[in-house]
């Protein structure tokens, strides 16, 4: 979890203030269906767009100033995918300051191969974190720690295309969830540098990166789903 006095605390400024009323307003349909407590909440650390997720003992959504600058669209899509992370279980995964991934599956073998010594202080401490709450190795049936071992040994070699697969089914999760493709786009845009002065998505710029290409995709906007 992270700690630390600008993780997440409450709204000092009307602005502030505002961001949280957009953020509250915008993303109240979500968490019922999916079975979320939601938790908004200020952060003064610099977010993407005005966003971010906080890994707490309360998964929490951080908004800054910023997001009340932001176009409607790209501000709802924003949120749904800090909703979509959540919803999965990647919290630990987009915190804005989160562990790193080749950390995380590091952690995860030594609960699959109990004699796997995680080779880094922070995959020790996620290690530790998960034997205090009660998950270790002892706590799997082989049959499930055979079946997480392979599945980890596929992915510790590419890390960076883990880290692919997770962003781009949040991403998908997100546009359906909140029904913004241009939202989406805009995102992806803001992200790569690509916005106009106007601060629209530059055409075709956005729509010829492969991560745009396979949402539109995905979406079945155009082309089949690959």
């Amino acid at each position: 979890d992270k700690t630390g006095p600008s993780s997440a605390r409450s709204p000092h400024t009307a602005k502030q203030r505002l961001a949280v009323q957009h953020a509250t307003r915008l993303a109240a349909p979500w968490p019922a269906p999916l079975g979320l407590d939601l938790n908004i909440a200020v952060s003064e650390d610099p977010l993407v767009a005005g966003v971010g997720l906080r890994n707490l003992s309360q998964p929490t959504l951080v908004v800054g100033e910023a997001l009340v600058d932001v176009p409607e669209a790209e501000r709802r899509f924003r949120l749904a995918r800090c909703v979509a992370a959540l919803a999965l279980g990647l919290a630990v995964v987009f915190d804005d300051a989160a562990l790193e991934l080749a950390d995380i599956l590091d952690a995860l073998t030594c609960l699959a191969q109990p004699r796997h010594e995680a080779s880094s202080e922070a995959a020790r401490s996620l290690v530790d974190t998960l034997a205090a709450r009660g998950l270790t190795a002892a706590k799997l049936d082989a049959d499930l720690r055979r079946r997480l071992a392979r599945e980890l040994d596929h992915w510790r070699g590419a890390p960076d295309k883990l880290a692919r697969v997770l962003d781009r089914a949040c991403t998908l999760f997100a546009a359906r969830l909140s029904g913004n493709l241009d939202g989406a786009l805009s995102a992806l845009a803001r992200d790569r540098g690509l916005l106009t002065s106007g601060g629209k998505p530059g055409d075709p710029a956005v729509l010829e990166t492969g991560d745009a290409a396979w949402l539109l995709r995905a979406l079945g906007v155009f082309g089949g789903q690959r």
